[in-house]
């Protein structure tokens, strides 16, 4: 895994990050969602594969998800057009903020994203920044990545990244409930929130390959097919796939009853 920064640098700036100073604590963000995003997960493309007709810095793209629904492949896409950046936070806030908190470098943090000057003309980084939420059938994403492997024991990691009790897979199956509030998680991203000051692009990551067209032109992204991400399937042991229908029922409908690609 690639890591071009030391614990101690990323301290520094995480402390940096709570000054009084609000120039200070907005580069501090801003350099430390640089180097979160490098150090904490797999860079999606190399800098020199991006090709810089397509590439605008002054763009960024939240791929938010609950988990194995194929953001890191979202993202590694969206990085052909700006920055991106991987979000598990489970409520996305109203006012939209940057992302890195000192605990978990995929959650939004405290800090507003604000017009900005460069050379006295103002920047509308709001505009320039794209929230998307992809999601899936949730059995298969709790297979993925809620107990990934053939022993199915739960990823207490990937609980702790989304605010999720570390339920075990028998006690969700046993009790017929959703212990881990996915679509609770669902909910809160593809509801529409007055109070917001951006919008959320949702997208059904297994319907998304035949509407990569639609989902370009919603986010206003040019629509290249050579650089259409590939679909990767990963065979899952499926284990209590039918009290695992049962449970999200309610959560599957929702997903069968939205467009393949919307705006909340």
């Amino acid at each position: 895994m690639a890591n071009f920064t030391t614990s101690d640098e990323i301290q520094s700036l995480v402390g940096l990050q709570q000054s009084n100073d609000e120039e200070l604590a907005l580069a501090a963000s801003l350099e430390l969602a640089k180097r979160i995003k490098w150090s904490s997960t797999i860079p999606p493309i190399l800098k020199n594969s991006i090709n810089e007709n397509y590439y605008k810095n002054e763009h960024s793209y939240y791929v938010c998800s609950y988990g194995g629904s194929g953001s890191k492949m979202l993202q590694a896409y969206l990085s052909h057009f700006g920055n991106t950046f991987h979000i598990h936070s489970r409520n996305p806030p109203q006012k939209l903020t940057r992302v890195g908190t000192r605990d978990y470098p995929e959650w939004f943090n405290n800090i507003e994203v604000v017009p900005t000057l460069d050379r006295q003309l103002p920047l509308e980084q709001i505009k320039n920044t794209k929230v998307i939420f992809i999601y899936r059938d949730p059995v298969y994403a709790i297979h993925s990545r809620f107990i990934p492997g053939k022993t199915h024991r739960i990823s207490t990691d990937h609980l702790n990244h989304i605010s999720a009790t570390h339920w075990n897979i028998e006690s969700v199956v046993g009790n017929m409930m959703d212990l881990w509030k996915i679509e609770e998680f669902f909910d809160n991203y593809t509801i529409k929130d007055p109070e917001r000051n951006y919008t959320i692009y949702c997208v059904h990551y297994d319907r998304l390959w035949d509407n990569m067209s639609l989902f370009n032109k919603t986010l206003g992204l040019p629509d290249i097919p050579a650089l259409y991400p590939k679909k990767v399937e990963t065979r899952y042991d499926i284990v209590h796939e039918t009290p695992l229908r049962e449970i999200y029922k309610s959560l599957l409908n929702k997903i069968d009853s939205f467009p393949p690609v919307f705006e909340v």
